[in-house]
């Protein structure tokens, strides 16, 4: 985490931040759950200490009542109770306060306003193999030191505090807000930017929330060589179909010629014509309404030509009706799915 750049100062109106403050928030008065109040949502003489302030004691104070409403958080949120301060042996945790406490007893702000649990966030004060951070333009750790977390928040803190005082024309590289209201004022401001800009990945309390669980991915359908397989379009939505033909004799008659033909047709398809209608017909019972097939007949299933919707290709698979079930094979003869069988025969989105 690098520290910011240096940002023209914000002009100062009714939806935006005070002069003092960062413009990268939304305007004061619609806070997300957790953010901390801007400097306008307080009452003149609130942020003002008295002086009188014992810090050492405030700060303890503030840590402990952070850890409290942390952990009711967390009970409520997933119904067991979470210790922060030391969730793993060697694994320490600590409230960090935003506003920090040298510079709010600098800039003599209110201890209360300083240690408002919105105003802070539970993070590693130790590092290790893996738990650690770094900050400066260098992302590469080997030219950074690695920091803790706690440190890193600091510098995101002292960061936005500099872009504020330098807001209000203090001058220097590194500058400090003055011990004035409008320093106060800048640094309510600053913290709850950087409170804003430390991610939620980071913060242990929010980390401790969710009720993980794990969860496989859903995709569609695939046959076995992995393609996917396309919804059959269900029968009530599909367009009325030819007669129905059970029952009719397997030579001579109606269905016998169609069957017939058809597979003339096909053959002629299959060689670069247009089927002919009686062809299409038998096709379509095949492809579409294969229960209306006669018992005992076994039909080559086609598909249309790619490039070339009016010419049919066979696909190497067969439907057959025996005792009135219908029956699906692959090329090799071994029985299949519906799915499988038709998308071999082209039910499937259009290939580019």
């Amino acid at each position: 985490m690098g520290e910011a750049k240096e940002r023209a100062p914000v002009k100062d109106t009714k939806t935006s931040s005070p002069k003092a403050g960062a413009g990268d928030r939304g305007p004061i008065g619609k806070k997300e759950s957790g953010q901390p109040k801007g400097s306008r949502e307080y009452k003149p003489g609130d942020l003002k200490a008295s002086g009188k302030e014992n810090w050492k004691t405030e700060r303890k104070k503030h840590t402990t009542g952070a850890e409290r409403a942390a952990r009711e958080a967390i009970k409520a949120k997933t119904g067991k109770d979470a210790n922060l301060a030391r969730r793993t042996p060697g694994d320490k945790v600590e409230h960090h306060h935003h506003a920090g406490v040298k510079e709010s007893k600098q800039v003599g702000l209110n201890p209360k306003v300083a240690g408002e649990k919105e105003r802070m966030t539970a993070v590693h004060s130790s590092k290790s193999k893996t738990v650690w951070g770094t900050y400066g333009d260098k992302v590469d750790p080997a030219k950074n030191k690695k920091s803790t977390h706690h440190n890193v928040a600091a510098k995101i803190d002292k960061a936005e505090q500099a872009r504020a005082a330098k807001a209000l024309g203090m001058k220097g590289d590194n500058p400090k807000l003055p011990k004035t209201d409008a320093g106060r004022k800048a640094l309510v401001d600053a913290s709850r930017t950087s409170k804003s800009r430390w991610p939620a990945t980071a913060d242990q309390a929010e980390r401790a929330k969710p009720t993980w669980f794990r969860k496989e991915p859903v995709g569609p359908p695939v046959d076995a060589n992995g393609r996917v397989i396309k919804p059959v379009e269900p029968s009530s939505a599909r367009p009325a179909g030819p007669p129905k033909v059970e029952n009719v004799p397997k030579e001579g008659g109606f269905w016998g010629k169609v069957a017939k033909a058809g597979k003339a047709g096909r053959a002629l398809g299959v060689l670069g014509g247009i089927a002919g209608s009686s062809g299409d017909i038998v096709n379509k019972v095949v492809r579409d309404y294969p229960e209306r097939l006669p018992e005992g007949e076994k039909f080559e299933i086609y598909r249309p030509q790619r490039g070339n919707e009016f010419m049919w290709e066979p696909t190497g698979y067969t439907v057959e009706k025996n005792n009135g079930e219908v029956i699906y094979r692959d090329p090799k003869g071994s029985e299949c799915t519906r799915d499988e069988a038709n998308h071999a025969m082209g039910k499937r989105p259009k290939e580019a």
